[in-house]
């Protein structure tokens, strides 16, 4: 597998450079080895061992791991807090996604969880990104270390290009490139789906100046829509939403500078680009629209950014003031890891430290101040968008009430801005090394700004070292901060030195500048690596959620039923791993109308990020096919239905002798509604009652209220005759079974599945009406007779994105066959 590792990883490196090359921008082989090798070297243990970057400190955390024997051993008590939504989000979510293309079929349920969520209508499951996909050959904790290692060269190469495109020397171009691509924005967030989207942000960049170059127009459109498409799949909506604020953002102050020879055909050329993107992404953009909108975090998100909205526009103190001092030195405030972090500074460490791109390149920017040779004017637009990005990300006056009211950015953090200051700190830097450089060629006393800059930076971090003594003491900081600013004090001795070094008039130009570069690339990837790969701590990939006995004996159960935890106990998400499914959710796209009905029958608080089952008693998990609770070792069972099933070191469980199938017809089927039902995204609002209010009326394993989600109604039932439902198979998107309906009548069936608008139902003489029944759960008109009946999911708006993305693919297809005509005919 190593072998296989390192061919993979050459083959994305291969097609990065070919990428370059289609676009008539060849990398020079000597810089490209370079941007090759850094990740490598960033990753090793990754890459010469079986080791991998999930973080499985994490892991022995969860019961029944917590039992785990060695080699895996106890909790490492220095693990990073910052890193369980590795272990218990992107890292489950991969392997649901790799589960489901492996067997043949399109990622687009979670099965695992909250009684069926979006897998691909998940941005951070990443079903289509390019670095999942990858990954597939390899096993799960290889595909970890490939996926952030192309990150990390595409970030690199991305960034070299296009402060190339801006027409810096090449060594400036390394140096943006590195600080960019090794900045706290990228390395501290590599795991997660979000370092997949912002590490093409330079490639669009890139394209978009291309575009100026009439000979390279059409080639430059073309490879901005796939690189647009690939941010659509990369796994992050809103970094793409970040990214494209950048890039539109920097189109203006292009436009208003006149830095392009034909400004029109560029922002035609990238505005088709985007279109043909979008286009070509609705099947994956629609879905995730369709489950932002009906998620628990959109209505967490409305109500903070409806408060932010609803504020008066009267003047206001910047309320998250730390962010004027983290861009410059991330770890004044403590990282979780090395030292704790200050109580009150609101945030966890990986998003405080978005905008560090290293010392070094704070030093060159610190240079722009000085006399010399005139500046770039990009440089004045860069330090305008940096200066915009602080006042967002500090909740500054009148920035976030601005943004607070721009749809789509309304509902994000307004921090992610922080996200635009690597970018504008890496390519300021490398307009100002080249303008050193020019300056110290016509005077080497120039050259002694690089010691000034470094001094004045050293004194600032010695300031705040000051400023914050006494708190570190107090919270057990000072060591740890001690010798992270004793660090950053001897880095800057070395900028300095290397000042002093090219001021010597004995030396030739080019080699005191060029001490210069060795010094400042070498420092900026010592730093950046020095902070953030501590952070990731590889562990043995057999330690990624092993086989236990708890665990076994759960996977050998036989049929389709569901599981709950007591407290922590098989956490959520992390069950895809034992192959069972269960009801709880860990996603910040779990529906709110299904946690706000496990809060209701269960007490399952919708507002706590790591929820637990206060209940789990409660007669709901009986419909819900809830047939085994995990617990830890020797827990009570928590009524009178549980029977212990399986006892052992790792934990206990208990069989539910109440549970119903997946499938049941409840006795009695009380309709609410015959017209198409609407609010898809909340059931309650379809039925006009709260969960509450349903589970107060009786409504449940016996009597189903349910409403139709389209123009056939669901057939009311009182009493009666049972119905017979068997042969249950599930499987990927699809749950088949057998119902033998009596009489002349269709009989209402109800399937423990949530209907967000996805699920279809169908027997062998067609498609059948469907609907809601107890809230969010789906409800079939069977047939009479026995049947078989299939149902099956496709994603909300599939077939509406399926056809935009074929009409644009079409459009598109003409438009370049028409192209070519006309150029074969000019010829």
């Amino acid at each position: 597998m190593t072998l296989l590792l390192w061919l993979l990883y050459g083959a994305g490196a291969g097609l990065a450079a070919a990428a370059a090359r289609f676009v008539r921008r060849p990398i020079p082989r000597t810089v490209f080895a370079a941007f090759v090798l850094l990740p490598v070297a960033y990753l090793l243990p990754g890459f010469v061992s079986d080791r991998t970057a999930i973080p499985v400190q994490d892991v022995r955390l969860i019961p029944p791991w917590t039992s785990l024997p060695a080699p895996f051993g106890d909790p490492d008590p220095r693990r990073n807090p910052n890193l369980n939504d590795i272990a218990l989000q992107i890292a489950p979510w991969t392997r649901a996604v790799r589960l489901a293309w492996k067997s043949g079929t399109v990622p687009w349920l979670d099965r695992w969880n909250g009684c069926g969520t979006p897998l691909a209508g998940n941005g951070q499951s990443a079903a289509f990104s390019p670095f999942t996909l990858a990954g597939l050959p390899l096993p799960l904790g290889r595909s970890f270390t490939l996926a952030e290692a192309l990150r990390l060269l595409a970030a690199l190469s991305g960034a070299w290009l296009w402060l190339s495109e801006l027409r810096v020397s090449r060594a400036a171009a390394f140096l943006g490139a590195v600080a960019f691509g090794f900045s706290l924005l990228i390395t501290v967030w590599l795991p997660w789906p979000f370092a997949s989207v912002v590490a093409l942000w330079p490639w669009a960049l890139f394209l978009l100046e291309r575009m100026d170059d009439p000979r390279g127009r059409i080639r430059s459109a073309v490879l901005l829509a796939a690189v647009l498409v690939a941010w659509a799949a990369g796994g992050h909506p809103e970094s793409a939403a970040v990214g494209a604020s950048f890039a539109l953002v920097w189109t203006l102050f292009r436009l208003v500078f006149r830095a392009w020879t034909s400004p029109r055909a560029v922002v035609a050329g990238a505005a088709l680009a985007a279109v043909v993107a979008i286009g070509l992404s609705a099947p994956i953009l629609l879905p995730q629209v369709a489950a932002i909108q009906a998620s628990n975090r959109r209505v967490n998100a409305g109500r903070m950014s409806g408060a932010v909205a609803a504020a008066s526009w009267a003047p206001h103190a910047p309320r998250w003031k730390p962010g004027f001092l983290v861009p410059l030195f991330p770890l004044a405030y403590g990282d979780s890891f090395r030292a704790p972090m200050f109580p009150r500074v609101g945030y966890a460490f990986p998003e405080v430290s978005s905008g560090y791109a290293g010392a070094a390149a704070w030093v060159l920017v610190l240079m722009t101040l000085r006399p010399g040779s005139r500046r770039r004017r990009e440089t004045f637009a860069l330090a305008a968008m940096a200066a915009g990005a602080v006042a967002a990300a500090t909740w500054t006056w009148p920035a976030v009430e601005v943004l607070a009211r721009i749809p789509g950015l309304g509902m994000m953090l307004p921090l992610r801005f922080q996200g635009w200051l690597p970018l504008c700190v890496a390519t300021i830097a490398a307009f100002e090394f080249d303008r050193w450089r020019r300056d110290v060629s016509a005077d080497p006393r120039r050259a002694l700004a690089l010691t000034a800059a470094a001094a004045a930076f050293a004194l600032l971090g010695a300031a705040v070292f000051l400023r914050y003594r006494s708190a570190y003491v107090a919270i057990g900081a000072y060591r740890a901060q001690a010798i992270a600013f004793g660090s950053l004090f001897v880095l800057l001795a070395a900028i300095g030195g290397a000042g002093i070094a090219a001021a010597r008039r004995r030396t030739r130009a080019d080699a005191r500048t060029g001490i210069a570069f060795a010094v400042l690339a070498a420092a900026t990837v010592a730093e950046l690596f020095a902070i953030a790969r501590p952070l990731d701590r590889f562990g043995r990939s057999s330690a990624v959620f092993p086989e236990t006995p708890l665990v076994a004996f759960l996977r050998g159960r036989p049929g389709s039923f569901r599981t709950a935890g007591m407290d922590v106990c098989l956490f959520p998400n992390s069950n895809v791993f034992a192959g069972t499914e269960d009801i709880r959710t860990h996603d910040p796209l779990e529906r709110f109308d299904y946690v706000s009905f496990l809060d209701a029958a269960a007490g399952y608080p919708p507002a706590d990020y790591f929820k637990a089952l206060k209940h789990p008693d409660a007669a709901a998990l009986d419909w819900l096919n809830v047939e085994y609770l995990v617990g830890p070792p020797g827990a009570a069972a928590p009524g009178p239905r549980w029977r212990p099933a399986y006892s052992g070191a790792d934990g206990i469980v208990y069989r539910n002798s109440a549970a119903l199938a997946r499938v049941w017809a409840p006795e009695t089927v009380v309709v609410t509604g015959s017209v198409p039902a609407g609010h898809p995204e909340n059931a309650f609002a379809a039925f006009g009652r709260q969960p509450s209010d349903i589970l107060g009326e009786g409504y449940g394993a016996k009597k189903a209220l349910v409403v139709s989600d389209g123009d056939a109604p669901l057939p009311a039932a009182v009493g009666g005759e049972t119905v017979p439902v068997s042969g249950i198979r599930e499987g990927g998107n699809e749950i088949s079974f057998t119902a033998d309906v009596p009489g002349r009548a269709s009989r209402v069936v109800v399937a423990s599945e949530v209907q967000d608008g996805g699920w279809r139902a169908r027997d062998e003489r067609g498609p059948l009406p469907v609907g809601r029944a107890n809230g969010p759960f789906l409800a079939v008109a069977a047939r009479p007779g026995r049947h078989r009946i299939t149902l099956s999911y496709a994603p909300p708006r599939l077939g509406t994105a399926l056809a935009v993305a074929g009409a644009t693919a079409l459009a598109a297809a003409l438009a370049a066959a028409t192209l070519g005509l006309r150029r074969r005919r000019s010829t």
